[in-house]
């Protein structure tokens, strides 16, 4: 029993061997990892750019003020 094991075992550990070398023969490219990085950053700055864009903003605050006055005017006014 113990012999099955170890040939088992042995049969398992070539086997991840070679799935492990087949996937460390590929290079890492830093050039491109760094593009990518950059191409991320800038997308990510874009999209916060339009997020918090001053002008929407000031716009929503003064949606929001005058939606309250507007509501405590008509509860006033009943």
């Amino acid at each position: 029993m113990n012999k099955l094991l170890i040939v088992l075992l042995a049969v398992c550990l070539v086997s991840v061997h070679a799935f492990v070398k087949r996937d460390a023969d590929k290079p890492l490219d830093l050039q491109g990892v760094s593009k990518d990085f950059q191409d991320k950053l800038s997308e990510l700055g874009k999209q916060l750019e339009t997020t918090f864009d001053p002008e929407k903003i000031k716009k929503g605050v003064n949606d929001l003020i005058d939606g309250f006055n507007k509501a405590f005017k008509e509860n006033k006014a009943a």
